[in-house]
């Protein structure tokens, strides 16, 4: 019969081996992400244009386009990738992220939202340091490295425990980006504007409603 404490023993060492493999294959998932060519993640842009909104003037896409070029212009991206860009399609809410391949999706709902340019510009600006800092790429590599050991482990892709496990370590890693991403795009609003004043305004209109 198994003891009280051996069983708890059991269970520490277990919990200690999925924490240690979590850091270590996620870590090796996004050192590999990283070192990833730019050529070699361009290929992935057309796959994320497949659910791109018609880029119509009437739709918003002229003033993304020319607020996006100013972005370009000020932040000079280090990165050799063909960053583009395009409204995604309506009923997704107010949101904007950035896809592999230099890739960046506005919702026409945030573009109603957002009235000012520079508030819209510090939102471009915020996806391209996503790019600029490898994040889509390390991301991507991370969650692979995670979801192939889930479904090594649990053989199963419904395991609550596991799937709840990865969530809360991403959550961590993601908010780790966000400050990245929003340092660069307080310096790009600077150097556009000369203040980051409008930076939040997203965000403040996003509590009002």
């Amino acid at each position: 019969e198994v003891s009280s404490r051996q069983w708890w023993r059991e269970v520490v060492l277990f919990t200690a081996i999925l924490v240690a493999a979590y850091f270590a294959l996620g870590w090796l998932g996004e050192a590999l992400a990283a070192r990833c060519p730019d050529a070699w993640e361009a290929k992935f842009a057309d796959g994320w244009k497949e659910g791109v909104q018609s880029d119509s003037p009437d739709q918003g896409a002229e003033r993304v386009q020319r607020i996006f070029r100013d972005v370009l212009a000020h932040a000079s991206p280090q990165r050799n990738l063909p960053y583009t860009v395009h409204l995604a399609a309506p009923g997704n809410g107010p949101n904007a992220f950035a896809a592999p391949g230099g890739v960046i999706m506005v919702t026409p709902e945030l573009l109603a939202l957002v009235e000012s340019d520079e508030g819209l510009a510090f939102i471009l600006a915020h996806e391209l340091g996503h790019h600029e800092h490898r994040h889509v790429l390390r991301r991507a590599g991370r969650r692979l490295m995670l979801a192939l050991a889930v479904a090594l482990v649990s053989q199963n892709s419904g395991d609550q425990v596991l799937s709840s496990t990865v969530s809360f370590g991403e959550l961590a890693f993601s908010r780790q980006q966000e400050r990245e991403a929003d340092l660069h795009a307080i310096g790009v609003s600077r150097a556009m504007f000369g203040n980051s004043d409008k930076a939040l305004e997203f965000f403040e209109d996003m509590v009002k409603t």
